[in-house]
């Protein structure tokens, strides 16, 4: 088994990642992760908290960069869900039962 470490945020929000927990997780309960840039950094910012409007939150425009983005995503959990289907008999970890 491979060691956990940790992945540069530059390379989280360069590669797609940040963009699609947004798009599919946290912008239709109405949150979102933020950064920002500094001296050529990315950084955390915070979390956005629109939970007050009941549609939640969605990017103001979706350019052929975020699509292209979104489809390599899409191909990686693709890739992730047959690896743990396999071997763990799971996507998302079940949580117990009557516990």
């Amino acid at each position: 088994m491979q060691t956990q470490g940790f992945m540069d945020l530059a390379e989280f929000v360069e590669g797609g990642y940040l963009q699609e927990l947004n798009r599919r997780f946290l912008h239709p309960i109405g949150l979102s992760l933020a950064v920002y840039i500094v001296d050529g950094r990315i950084q955390f910012a915070g979390i956005v908290d629109g939970r007050q409007d009941p549609a939640g939150l969605k990017f103001t425009r979706i350019d052929p960069q975020a699509t292209l983005m979104a489809a390599k995503m899409e191909q990686e959990m693709q890739r992730r869900h047959e690896a743990r289907r396999m071997r763990l008999g799971y996507v998302v970890q079940p949580l117990p039962v009557g516990e």
